[in-house]
């Protein structure tokens, strides 16, 4: 950039030729103050393009600005001069004769560069040295801008994560332009760095002359007023010039050849200027894909199209539909602003309608089509209409069911040929046909802000299904109708938006609750409550699955025909939603409406809230006992998770007196009952007092504290009877154990006995607190059972935990073998008389199996048996 002009360029030539002259008549000049140069007047004619702004006096100039300063009205125009302004406010030392221009009407001006100016007072005026600046001329003051520019980096990659943080900072100045430059990068590249995501918008047609040179004075008054938004840029050769450069957050490298960059950045009017260097390298493609392949919503509804970017990809083209397959097609750029997943919603209801019914180019009509969202809170993601044709459906009507394409790229040229590709079902919508009547406590609707909490709310027993209300409560009707999405996205923020007039035949839908004929009292019309009437005192919430609760305070109900006072004590009301939209239903215009609606119906009464204190049957007072916790019960028809207030004051009689507040929460059961703790410790038997249920208008009863009855008893269970179910063998130990729980509320001692058959094995004393429990165990000798299945159990007082045992017989011992043959008997000796030789001996028996089993022990006996026949027989040979 350059500040020369051919004003400056002119006075240069003829400041060198006063140095000639003045070198040539030096001494005469020695002596004698400066005078100005009387260049005389110029008629070179001058446009936008040669100075920034007009100056009247009194501003801040900054040094380098082009300041063009009316002096027609000086006496002497052509003696205008640019002077210093000393510290007393007077007129000082001459720094130039300006050189005088006219414009086409004539007037005289001086155009002042002020580039090598250093920061000062100034007055542009044609007075004497000396006199007073003010009112003398034009002042200013003139300041010198810095500017600090830098990447967040020194180098950035040129595909994936090819986006770096920009910083562009001046500390004494907002709103102006800066113009970025950089060796090798032309400004085709600079537009695609600087406007990489198409958010900024090109103004150079408004902003250069027929030479393509940039028109200083309109950018600047564009830049001062506001009409130039931040990011928006003028291109010129090889360089963009950036209004409000502060406020671009980060620049794109996509694409950039690989390389070192030296950047230079510098204010359009002004000598602040800065330079950095950023090194671009080779870096990885990103790439966006459809989380699901398939995606299904009802017709009518929106449907939740999930995109996920990767390896820094931000942007991601989608097309809806196929022009040649289903007659409608949708081209959409979605930026996910660095987000890893983009919920892009389209909108099937109003997806269909074409170009007389929106201009997709128009972000607010765009978005009745499909809108953005993110789950991640540092994101803002966009979406922008990609496509030319915006007839995009030629029925202009809600889309039809049935399939339709769906394909992803990360070029739009890709759109039509690329390999990420899915389907949307649209499916049949439908409208259930019962409502649910829920009701909940008085003032928790503040409570209830989405589906979560209605459904906590109902596991906690505080919503409660009834169609009967008392008076006070919460209403609350439960419908279910899929495909209402769209339209309730395109009327406002949820289906109370939807609701119209019961004459409006073909628009939204409507909510009628008319009291039935039988609860209307004679000649008297039949109540309706005035729903769109109620305006905020109406909360609708929805759960995304086409399920919608309708919720009022009936002490907030409004009637169409009648005072919101009126009693309701015994009405019945109708419920009836109806779905009325002719664009959702899809019928034609001959049809008759009504045939066309989808209905759906309840019912509720209202009734006064009551209840009761429960009271002792004989003495018809509430009976309570002078200890610390005694109950006072009673039942009432306000909701389940109603909070009740309880006040017990004694008779004016008693003395010391006494009022007491329940001790516990009381809260409504589901079964409508109540049960108020109070401390009764410090009254006597006989005094008399009454209790209110403060909640309820007159509900109240009298009471009087009686001698204490101890009732309490231990109540010892039996649990966890270990084992069960039991095999052993006869003659093995059995251990039995169980849990012996004191389920009662005093503390007892019981025997706890080990049963087998029903007969006592073994016993167990045990001592238990009220709510105490332990582990008893028991071993049981099996020896003299004979084989079969026995019952056995743990038994207390109270009870008995029993299951089967089975015994098996113990094995006998295997036969012995049998014992070895005895040997043969030695001869007998010869006798005196030379008799015959004796018999050979016998053999010996086989051994029998020994009696007990062991083998061999028959063998043996025989052994002995032998052994002494022999001895014998020697005996009587001696």
């Amino acid at each position: 950039m350059t500040n020369d002009t051919h004003y400056r360029t002119k006075a240069n030539a003829v400041f060198f030729a006063a140095v000639m002259v003045l070198s040539m008549v030096a001494v005469g000049f020695a002596a004698a103050p400066a005078a100005a140069q009387d260049l005389g007047n110029s008629d070179a004619e001058f446009d936008g393009t040669e100075y920034d702004r007009v100056l009247n006096g009194g501003e801040t100039v900054y040094q380098g600005q082009l300041a063009l300063v009316d002096v027609s009205g000086f006496s002497s125009p052509s003696d205008a001069e640019l002077r210093r302004v000393d510290d007393e406010g007077d007129i000082g030392q001459l720094v130039s004769s300006p050189d005088v221009v006219e414009d086409s009407a004539g007037t005289e001006y001086v155009i002042l560069d002020t580039t090598n100016r250093d920061a000062d007072q100034y007055v542009v005026t044609n007075e004497s040295r000396g006199d007073s600046a003010s009112g003398n001329g034009t002042e200013f003051e003139l300041v010198v801008q810095d500017v600090d520019f830098s990447f967040d980096g020194d180098s950035v990659d040129n595909a994936g994560e090819s986006d770096i943080d920009l910083n562009v900072d001046s500390d004494i100045r907002n709103n102006y332009v800066t113009t970025f430059t950089a060796d090798g990068l032309d400004e085709d590249d600079l537009e695609s760095i600087f406007n990489s995501s198409n958010e900024f918008e090109d103004v150079s047609s408004d902003y250069l002359d027929d030479d393509d040179e940039v028109l200083r004075n309109e950018t600047y008054a564009a830049a001062t007023d506001g009409t130039l938004e931040t990011g928006d840029y003028i291109l010129t050769e090889d360089a963009i010039h950036v209004f409000n450069a502060e406020e671009v957050d980060s620049v794109d490298f996509e694409d950039i050849d690989t390389g070192e960059y030296d950047f230079e950045a510098s204010v359009l009017d002004t000598t602040a200027e800065d330079t950095t260097t950023i090194e671009v390298t080779e870096g990885q493609a990103g790439d966006a894909s459809f989380s699901d392949d398939i995606y299904e919503t009802s017709q009518g509804d929106v449907a939740d199209i999930d995109v996920e970017f990767s390896d820094g990809q931000e942007v991601a083209f989608l097309r809806v539909g196929d022009d040649d397959e289903v007659s409608y097609e949708l081209d959409l750029r979605v930026d996910s602003d660095g987000a890893d997943e983009v919920t892009v919603e389209f909108n099937t209801y109003t997806a269909g309608n074409d170009s007389t019914d929106l201009d997709l180019n128009e972000t607010d009509d765009l978005n009745q089509v499909v809108d953005v969202s993110t789950e991640d809170d540092d994101a803002d993601p966009t979406v922008e209409y990609a496509g030319t044709d915006q007839d995009l459906a030629e029925t202009g009507a809600i889309l039809g069911q049935g399939g339709y394409p769906l394909e992803l790229a990360t070029d739009s040229d890709d759109l039509g040929d690329s390999d990420e590709v899915g389907e949307l079902f649209i499916e049949e919508r439908s409208t259930t046909e019962d409502i649910t009547m829920w009701t909940a406590p008085d003032d928790s609707l503040g409570d209830i802000e989405d589906v979560d909490d209605i459904t906590d709310g109902v596991e906690n027993d505080e919503i409660t299904e009834s169609n009967t209300i008392a008076e006070g409560d919460v209403v609350i009707h439960e419908l279910s109708a899929t495909g209402l999405e769209g339209l309730v996205d395109a009327n406002g923020d949820n289906l109370a938006d939807t609701l119209t007039s019961r004459d409006d035949d073909v628009n939204g839908t409507d909510l009628r609750l008319r009291q039935t004929a039988d609860s209307t009292d004679t000649n008297q019309p039949r109540k309706t409550i005035n729903v769109t009437g109620m305006g905020e005192d109406v909360s609708v919430f929805e759960d995304g699955e086409g399920t919608y609760y309708i919720a009022f305070d009936s002490d907030n109900i409004e009637f169409e025909n009648a005072d919101s006072d009126a009693d309701v004590d015994g009405d019945e009301y109708d419920v009836e939603f109806r779905v009325k939209d002719q664009r959702l239903l899809d019928y034609d215009d001959d049809a008759e409406p009504e045939d066309e609606y989808e209905t759906a119906t309840g019912s509720f009464s209202l009734e006064e809230a009551t209840g009761t204190i429960d009271t002792a049957s004989e003495s018809g007072l509430v009976e309570v006992s002078n200890t610390e916790e005694e109950l006072i019960t009673g039942t009432t028809n306000l909701a389940p998770g109603t909070e009740l207030s309880f006040r017990a004051s004694s008779a004016s009689d008693v003395s010391p007196r006494f009022r007491l507040s329940a001790q516990n929460d009381v809260v409504v059961q589901p079964d409508g009952t109540y049960e108020a703790e109070f401390d009764f410790s410090d009254a006597s038997v006989d005094d008399e007092f009454s209790v209110e249920l403060r909640t309820l208008d007159d509900v109240s009863e009298d009471g009087v504290v009686v001698e204490s009855t101890d009732d309490a008893e231990a109540t010892f269970e039996v649990s966890d009877l270990e084992p069960a179910e039991a095999t052993a063998t006869a003659g093995d130990e059995v251990t039995v154990s169980a849990t012996i729980e004191n389920t009662g509320d005093a503390e007892g001692t019981q025997d706890v006995a080990l049963t087998l058959d029903g007969e006592e094995l073994d016993t167990s004393e045990t001592t238990l607190e009220a709510g105490g429990s332990t582990t008893v165990e028991f071993t049981a000798d099996t020896t003299d059972l004979e084989a079969g299945d026995y019952t056995h159990g743990v038994a207390t007082d109270d009870d008995e935990a029993t299951g089967t045992l089975t015994i098996e017989a113990a094995d006998d011992g295997d036969d012995g073998d049998d014992g070895s043959d005895g040997d043969d008997g030695s001869d007998g000796d010869d006798g005196t008389d030379d008799g015959d030789d004796g018999s050979d001996g016998d053999d010996g028996d086989d051994g029998g199996d020994s009696e007990d089993g062991t083998p061999g022990f028959g063998a043996l006996v025989a052994l002995v048996a032998l052994i002494a026949a022999a001895l014998l027989a020697t005996r009587r040979n001696e």
